[in-house]
């Protein structure tokens, strides 16, 4: 069998390390990990047999919810650093031999994106769908959202104005 018959099988066989670029290594010694910092490790995870790297969010965000509350999917969470740095980390990575995936978490998202911002605004909104939303209070008693790593009942329960539905989310509204 030639290896461009099962080539598209490529992760039945690979060593995937997953890691988040904010705390793997910090390269300008301002405490967060970044993405040069990644690019000068690679050919130690090389060494180590890593064949693909999968990235946690990098995305900008509030951080409310450890990077999962994207406010742009096009974006490079500034601290972590920039498009072109993405870029060489994803250059160097091929060059080892290594694949790069990521995690695209499009059903995460902060409350300032523009599918959030847009769909709180109006009922007719097309990103309304997007949210699952509600009309009445919670029951009595139960405590509002919260992230693990947050302290209980740190989520926030908002009121759409104008739209007579609410939401509760693990961060604050922009109303």
């Amino acid at each position: 069998m030639k290896i461009t018959d099962t080539s598209d099988l490529w992760w039945k066989t690979a060593v995937i390390y997953c890691l988040d670029v904010e705390t793997f290594l910090d390269s300008n010694g301002d405490g967060v990990g970044d993405l040069q910092g990644l690019s000068q490790r690679i050919d130690y995870l090389a060494q180590l047999g890593v064949t693909c790297l999968w990235l946690m969010p990098f995305y900008p965000t509030p951080d409310r919810d450890d990077g999962y509350d994207v406010s742009d999917f096009y974006g490079i969470d500034p601290r972590l650093g920039n498009h072109g740095d993405l870029v060489e980390v994803i250059r160097t990575a091929r060059d080892r031999g290594m694949r790069v995936i990521v995690d695209l978490v499009i059903n995460h998202t902060s409350d300032r994106h523009p599918w959030f911002v847009s769909a709180l605004r109006s009922v007719d909104s097309p990103y309304r769908d997007y949210y699952v939303w509600r009309s009445d209070a919670p029951p009595k008693g139960r405590r509002t959202p919260s992230s693990p790593d947050r302290p209980t009942g740190s989520g926030a329960r908002t009121r759409s104005q104008g739209s007579g539905t609410s939401t509760a989310s693990t961060s604050t509204s922009p109303t």
